[in-house]
């Protein structure tokens, strides 16, 4: 992966979460999606999503499917977002 990829550091910057935010709403909306449907719905290269949705899985909200990806954890209409820390979940705190 390209270090240039959103979400590939511990930490987001403001225009990260917007991008997040915007992946978020098209994830829990599609609830089962391939890289390049959310892509497509918001206009972006499928290497501008797959940072925040391989960040999703590996934190548990979502999982690899036969057909690409399904929700598994809709916790609100926030987006999670990574942390030096961990991950926050403004749905939840």
């Amino acid at each position: 992966m390209k270090s240039s990829v959103p979400f590939s550091r511990s930490s987001m910057t403001k225009s990260e979460q917007t991008l997040a935010a915007k992946i978020w709403q098209a994830v829990r909306e599609s609830k089962v999606f391939t890289l390049d449907a959310i892509a497509s719905q918001l206009n972006l290269a499928s290497e501008e999503v797959q940072g925040y949705i391989f960040w999703l899985r590996r934190v548990g909200y979502i999982k690899f499917t036969a057909n690409g990806f399904e929700l598994i954890q809709n916790t609100g209409n926030k987006a999670p977002i990574a942390l030096k820390t961990g991950f926050y979940d403004p749905n939840v705190a």
